[in-house]
Order: C-alpha cells, then sequence, then structure tokens
C-alpha cells in the first residue's frame, strides 16, 4: 500500500514538472510587449520649418562654482550648446533662421554647516548642497530678422553630499545631477515649444 502511495506521490511530482516547463515555455513564446523607454536614452531632433540654427551664449561663459570645475567633464555651459545642437535642427534653403540664447548654465555649490563639538565626531553630515539650473529662449525669426514665435524654457536640479564623499563618488554624483537637470529642461522646452512655436514646427 506505501509503495502504491510513493508511486502516485512520483507521477504527480513528474506532471507538476511537466506543467511547469510548458507553462515557461508558453511564456518564452509570448511576443514581447511595447519596449519599455531607456533612461538616457537620445531623443529625436525637433526639426523646424526654417533654414538653419544660431546659438547665441549670453551665459557669460564662466567657469563652473569652486570645487566642481575638476569634477564635471562637460562644464554646464558646454552641456546646454551640446543639448541645443543635438535636438534643434532646422531645413536648408528654407527662409528665417531659429536662434537659441543660452541664458543661464551654472552649477552653484552651498557648503552647509556641520554639527559642531563631540556630538559631530559621531555624525555623518551633509556637507555641500550643490544645484545645476539650466535656461534659454528659442526664436523662430523671418529674414528680416523679425520675430515668428519664441519659447522659454528654465529647470535645474539639486542634491546633497555628504562628508567624507570619496572623489570618484562625487564626480558620478556631479555628473548624473547634470544629466538630470538638462533632462528636465529638455523636457520643459520642448513642452513650451510645442505650445508656443508650434506654427514653425515640421
Amino acid at each position: 500500500m506505501m509503495s502504491a502511495r510513493r508511486s502516485d506521490a512520483t507521477w504527480r511530482g513528474y506532471l507538476l514538472i511537466l506543467a511547469l516547463g510548458l507553462a515557461v515555455a508558453g511564456c518564452a513564446n509570448h511576443p514581447a510587449g511595447p519596449r519599455a523607454p531607456v533612461a538616457g536614452e537620445a531623443k529625436p531632433p525637433l526639426v523646424f520649418r526654417l533654414g538653419g540654427v544660431e546659438i547665441v551664449d549670453e551665459t557669460g561663459g564662466g567657469a563652473p562654482a569652486a570645487n566642481l570645475d575638476d569634477a564635471l567633464s562637460v562644464p554646464p555651459q558646454q552641456a546646454l550648446r551640446n543639448w541645443a545642437a543635438t535636438r534643434l535642427h532646422g531645413q536648408g534653403g528654407r527662409p528665417g533662421i531659429l536662434r537659441f540664447h543660452m541664458t543661464a548654465a551654472e552649477a552653484v555649490r552651498t557648503p552647509l554647516v556641520g554639527t559642531p563639538g563631540i556630538k559631530g565626531w559621531f555624525t555623518r553630515d551633509q556637507a555641500e548642497r550643490v544645484g545645476i539650473t539650466f535656461a534659454g529662449r528659442l526664436e523662430a525669426r523671418r529674414n528680416d530678422d523679425s520675430l515668428i514665435a519664441s519659447a522659454t524654457a528654465r529647470a535645474g536640479a539639486h542634491r546633497t553630499f555628504a562628508e567624507k564623499t570619496g572623489p570618484a563618488e562625487r564626480r558620478a554624483g556631479l555628473e548624473a545631477l547634470q544629466a538630470t537637470a538638462l533632462a528636465e529642461f529638455d523636457r520643459e522646452m520642448e513642452a513650451r515649444i510645442r505650445e508656443d512655436m508650434a506654427g514653425v514646427l515640421d
């Protein structure tokens, strides 16, 4: 009797394994759904019905704030210029021009006050706060330089860094912060363009 029960249990186990195998195979052969967007994936350019693009730097061209110039591989001004060159496209041969004014591209570091006295020995305070901001104004102009339409955007991001953060960790954090700030600016500017400059957007 015990042998028959053991045999039944064995067969039930085989059947369970077979059913699980078929279920896994069915999932593997199931068509994949829409691919989720990958963070940092390049967006297609915004193409305008104008002859070309001109970039005007009105940021003052200053260096990043103290102790940031050695950590950011691309200064904020160059990052914003690269964004404009990548995202804003005209169509050669058409009248008019697209002019992008870089009005702000800055990294600001603010030291934070730590815990004083003996208590500070046992506390890992936040040592600094860094904010990165981008701003710009986009103008569509006719050949006589009269304005057709414009869009303005400003966005940024900030974070704090703890005491004794290593150089490599701090550098990676600053690079990620700049990427986040630029992505926020991109989102805001594209929204403004589609709302205020739809008439010249291809």
